[in-house]
């Protein structure tokens, strides 16, 4: 069985040992592919502990949004994905409203948003 599961993170993730690949090499599967959300207003994000859930707002004073550009990003990338035919099996994602946006926008399949990739949120 050939897949790629796709992973959204709030966090910057920086590979240990990064070697060089071709686009090609992904179509066999069997890569964890990370991705900070796309580009997202400027600003910081409310952090009150007293909001319930307002990383999961629509609204710019609690937590940044995807900015048009960013939304332009994400598409693009599906379409890569897809003009490429990568095989993407699973698509998860943190709750925060950016990384949401993100993951739907590339249309790679159905989106997971996970609890345990929210740690900003939760504080853990």
């Amino acid at each position: 069985m050939r897949w790629v599961l796709f992973v959204l993170l709030m966090l910057v993730v920086s590979p240990l040992s990064a070697r060089e690949f071709e686009v090609e090499d992904l179509k066999d599967g069997g890569y964890v592919l990370y991705f900070r959300h796309a580009e997202a207003e400027l600003g910081r994000d409310c952090k009150d502990p007293t909001l319930l859930n307002w990383w999961q707002s629509r609204d710019p004073q609690l937590t940044r949004q995807l900015t048009f550009h960013g939304k332009e990003q994400a598409r693009s990338i599906g379409k890569g994905f897809r003009d490429h035919e990568i095989h993407v099996d699973r698509v998860y994602c943190s709750e925060f409203t950016r990384t949401r946006d993100t993951a739907g926008l590339m249309s790679l399949g159905r989106v997971v948003a996970r609890r345990e990739l929210t740690p900003l949120a939760y504080g853990n």
